[in-house]
């Protein structure tokens, strides 16, 4: 179970990042632009760095309902 786990955080991760390049990234610039701000460096890096931790710990979520299913099993 320990690649599937592996590769399946990988894997939503890898969705997560590329929701936020294909959708919430232009939302969040034209928020910034709304707003007066400008789009740099720490902008860029906080956006990254939200949707990075939140699928990762979707995925922490996800995996481990999947251990405690195999576990009753």
């Amino acid at each position: 179970m320990g690649m599937l786990r592996t590769v399946l955080r990988i894997l939503i991760t890898s969705a997560g990042l590329a929701l936020w390049e294909l959708f919430l990234k232009d939302i969040y610039v034209g928020w910034l632009q709304a707003s007066g701000k400008a789009y740099g460096f720490g902008e860029a890096m906080l956006g990254y760095f939200t949707i990075l931790f939140g699928s990762y710990l979707f995925s922490i979520i996800l995996t481990r309902k999947i251990d405690d299913k195999e576990v009753e099993n």
